[in-house]
């Protein structure tokens, strides 16, 4: 093997040309429990980037997220006919929700018995520190169920009696509730579980410490959606940060192969719903998040760095750019095709790529027709819009390496020339504009 570049001194797989026309699942037609295990167990180590080194067009993290993908539909397509542990066939959706296999063979929200409980509402505290305490507790229960099959692998039972072990830890951590629930999961998704109790042959069975702990509660916090009280986790998101870590060294490399071992925990206690429940547990009482990277926010004014802002063309040749005077942007006019108009479009071209959770711009004059857009070219409306007339459409967070503020208004709109008073970014880890301002 060739020396991986993302790697030094480690030996790694090339990269492929392309990913194009690569199922982006494997398809068991065998009840063969122990050669799943090995076979997904092997594809696991191309979902890490640091095992590639460049050959082929695509990059290390374009060919990891390709087999990530395969490794993680895997489980939804295996040749599954009955329970035979019996009552309902349940499955983790690709979205991390339980769902059961219908009398029609389709898949549906799960009923009776298996009726997912609703999440319990946190109270008292203000919302970021009832977040806080959701991912605390989220994280104690995944590494006290961690614990427990490590401490069935030590104690030498096999498999079944692990399981059932699991099973048992989910229902005494989480509630009577999720019995059946987890019971059925276990049962479906037993090569899945195969491969959990399999790795730690290789793994090891003691990796979990504090920092791997905290490490988990910050991306559950940062994964978090606080309504009312009421907690819940992101699970895509909360499975791209998890495949995300696997590129960051300051964890031996053992305990980056946990990452993996947490997603396929998931799969066989319930996803995202065991997730939220685990949340909604109270052992941890402590609400101080302090050790996570802060979230930031600046906000863009005359003293606060608005004028640094580029000035770009609506398309084409304008009359006359966007300025910036007397502490706002003045608008710049643009002729289209008989539709002219006023309009502000500015750029940020980031130093380093930023994880994004808000943004905004605000001009008095303008009620409709403002946009901000993201990793576009500078051209007009190119990217992806993350702002929408006041709406941000980023999700949970969006990565970015430069960001467009568009506002614009057609003469026949009634409007004359306007100005943009602000912008306003928010985003997680360190602040690279400067100290928090909003």
């Amino acid at each position: 093997m060739t020396d991986g570049k993302n790697a030094v001194g480690l030996k790694g797989f090339p990269t492929p040309n392309t990913a194009a026309g690569i199922a982006g699942y494997l398809l068991f037609l065998f009840e063969d429990k122990e050669w799943a295990q090995w076979i997904l167990g092997a594809l696991e180590p191309l979902a890490y980037a640091y095992n590639f080194y460049e050959s082929g067009d695509l990059s290390p993290d374009d060919a990891a997220e390709a087999f990530r993908l395969i490794v993680q539909q895997a489980p939804y397509n295996l040749k599954t006919c009955a329970n035979p542990a019996g009552g309902k066939i349940l499955r983790v959706a690709p979205n991390g929700r339980v769902q059961q296999l219908s009398d029609a063979n389709t898949w549906e929200t799960p009923d009776g018995d298996y009726t997912i409980p609703p999440v319990p509402e946190r109270e008292g505290g203000t919302p970021p520190d009832q977040i806080c305490l959701a991912a605390k507790n989220a994280a104690h229960v995944l590494e006290l169920l961690y614990e427990n099959v490590t401490d069935s692998f030590n104690n030498d039972l096999d498999e079944t009696e692990a399981a059932t072990a699991l099973a048992l830890g989910v229902v005494s951590l989480i509630g009577a509730e999720f019995a059946p629930i987890t019971f059925a999961l276990v049962t479906f998704f037993g090569i899945v579980f195969s491969v959990l109790y399999g790795l730690l042959e290789f793994v090891g069975a003691d990796l979990w410490d504090e920092t791997f702990t905290d490490t988990i509660t910050c991306i559950l916090q940062g994964c978090a959606t606080n309504d009312g009280g009421v907690v819940t986790f992101d699970y895509t998101c909360f499975n791209e940060q998890l495949a995300a870590q696997t590129n960051v060294f300051d964890l031996t490399f053992e305990q980056l192969r946990l990452f993996g071992q947490i997603q396929y925990l998931l799969l066989v206690i319930g996803g995202a719903d065991a997730l939220d429940q685990a949340g909604a547990t109270t052992a941890i009482t402590d609400d101080d998040c302090s050790f996570c990277p802060a979230d930031w926010c600046y906000h863009f004014d005359d003293d606060h760095q608005l004028g640094d802002w580029i000035a770009e063309a609506w398309a084409g040749s304008p009359d006359t750019l966007p300025s910036y005077s007397s502490g706002v942007w003045q608008s710049g006019y643009f002729a289209n095709g008989g539709h002219n108009g006023n309009y502000v479009h500015i750029r940020w071209v980031f130093t380093d790529t930023l994880h994004l959770t808000d943004a905004a711009a605000f001009s008095a004059d303008v009620p409709d027709n403002r946009n901000i857009w993201m990793n576009g070219d500078g051209s007009l409306f190119s990217g992806t819009r993350i702002w929408n007339n006041g709406t941000w459409e980023g999700g949970s967070g969006v990565d970015a390496d430069s960001v467009d503020v568009i506002f614009w208004r057609n003469i026949d709109q009634g409007v004359n020339p306007f100005t943009l008073e602000w912008v306003q970014l928010a985003g997680s880890g360190d602040n690279p504009f400067g100290d928090d301002n909003c």
